[in-house]
């Protein structure tokens, strides 16, 4: 079944016109009248609903029942990765992490950093389509470029995990469903001066994901899936 996305969509109404991006996709689908649909509010409601098309292109559904958090987890997770000079390779990173429940990503203006500028719009749309097709009722929040002191100094997290080669098997540390910020380098990992600003708080802990060297789009996955299925 097919979900689309109205950020309007709350516990009150029972009728909504379709938008017409939305309305495109549906049209593509070849979605007609009496089908059902799913919709995502990316703000933790979600429903399933009826379809109603009058026009080649005009859509409108009506909600048969709703739900709150759906496909969501119990706990925050959220990604820090520097900003990589490979745009393809950031926005793999961050779909990938949007579909294993992310709820926070925040992009690192790192000492290797190679640029310090992003197209949010287009991180957001990729975002958007990302927890249509995995059905989440949360739309991950992209917060603008920030340094590794400023987001260490000014999160919300309980527990700090920073990805790196000198860091101890994950398992060595089980405590599960605790809300967890993630740092991952861009290409070349972290400089010594940010590894001594990791050092000075007490609430970090560093993972290593084994004797191999990662690329940042993969350990960005890998410690995400770690937190998302608790190892």
């Amino acid at each position: 079944m097919e979900c689309i996305y109205l950020p309007e969509l709350n516990n009150s109404n029972k009728y909504y016109q379709v938008p017409d991006a939305e309305a495109r996709h549906l049209k593509v689908l070849r979605v007609q009248s009496g089908d059902k649909t799913l919709i995502t509010s990316g703000k933790g409601i979600f429903a399933l609903a009826t379809v109603n098309r009058s026009s080649n292109s005009n859509f409108s559904v009506e909600i048969i029942e709703y739900y709150h958090n759906k496909s969501e987890l119990d706990f925050k997770i959220g990604l820090a990765i520097g900003i990589l000079d490979n745009r393809e390779k950031l926005e793999f990173a961050i779909e990938k992490s949007t579909e294993l429940g992310v709820n926070d990503i925040f992009l690192l203006i790192t000492d290797y950093s190679q640029r310090n500028k992003i197209n949010k719009d287009r991180l957001i749309t990729k975002t958007i389509n990302t927890i249509k097709q995995c059905k989440r009722s949360m739309l991950p929040i992209i917060h603008n470029p920030i340094s590794i002191f400023d987001l260490l100094n000014n999160n919300n997290f309980d527990r700090i995990i920073i990805a790196d080669e000198s860091g101890i098997n994950p398992k060595a540390k089980l405590e599960k469903n605790i809300n967890s910020l993630i740092f991952v380098g861009s290409e070349g990992g972290f400089s010594k001066a940010e590894l001594d600003i990791f050092n000075e708080n007490k609430n970090v802990i560093t993972w290593s994901f084994g004797n191999r060297r990662l690329r940042a789009e993969t350990a960005a996955i890998t410690g995400i899936s770690l937190l998302s299925l608790g190892f």
